[in-house]
């Protein structure tokens, strides 16, 4: 038997190239996640900024008993705060592609 004899099989499929992504657009779930980063960065940062200008207030007043021992956790509530907003400001406007 040779070649020329055999049946001929079934076309193979035909394979289509990849979607080339978009270039210059971030992703859904880039977006979806840094809207949530700016969300919970902003309530940190006010809530951590508002409790450290309390603080420095109450400390700067006289016979006010503080030597800021108590002003550590609003400042770093202030810092991850803005951690977390500059991670999602970066994640909105971040470009994929090269």
């Amino acid at each position: 038997m040779s070649d020329d004899d055999r049946a001929p099989g079934p076309e193979p499929a035909p394979v289509r190239p990849p979607m080339p992504a978009l270039r210059g657009s971030p992703s859904t779930g880039n977006i979806v996640g840094g809207v949530f980063l700016i969300g919970c960065g902003l309530c940190l940062l006010l809530a951590g900024g508002s409790c450290t200008v309390l603080l420095v207030m109450l400390m700067t007043q006289p016979n006010s008993g503080s030597n800021g021992t108590e002003l550590g956790l609003p400042v770093a509530v202030l810092i991850v705060g803005l951690v977390a907003l500059v991670i999602g400001i970066r994640l909105v406007t971040k470009r994929s592609g090269g």
